[in-house]
């Protein structure tokens, strides 16, 4: 569920391929390279569905990033979260593309996230947004 705009938007479980893509990213992105600093920089708590609460609105994007000094120890220990991540990805379905493509994307670049990937497993395609300078 996730509360944009005083509405309540719930979503069924998300289908197999949209998991799939979620988990295969994860993998890729998370521990190794990211969190690790295994072949990759290091520094990034990369994290999946995460709820963040930021202005009367409840998101929960597929994956999330932050640098690690962004996050307090209290903010790893919490149900969700208040800082803005860096990074956001959201795996695109029948269900959630008309929303993750419009209001969500909205609220992204208004609170500072700086790179929204949406990821189409249909489609196998990446599309990638910059909002470093707004």
């Amino acid at each position: 569920a996730e509360l944009i705009d005083g509405g309540l938007y719930l979503q069924p479980r998300s289908e197999v391929l949209h998991q799939t893509a979620a988990s295969v990213l994860t993998m890729l992105l998370g521990a190794p390279p990211y969190q690790l600093r295994r072949g990759g920089p290091g520094g990034w708590w990369i994290l999946p569905e995460v709820e963040l609460h930021f202005r009367g609105h409840i998101l929960v994007q597929d994956l999330a990033g932050w640098y690690r000094e962004d996050l307090t120890a209290d903010d790893t220990r919490a149900m969700f979260i208040t800082e803005t991540p860096r990074w956001v990805c959201e795996v695109l379905s029948l269900r959630t593309k008309g929303l993750d493509r419009g209001r969500k994307m909205d609220l992204y670049r208004n609170w500072g996230v700086r790179h929204v990937w949406l990821v189409d497993p249909k489609r196998t395609s990446v599309e990638v947004f910059d909002f470093a300078d707004g």
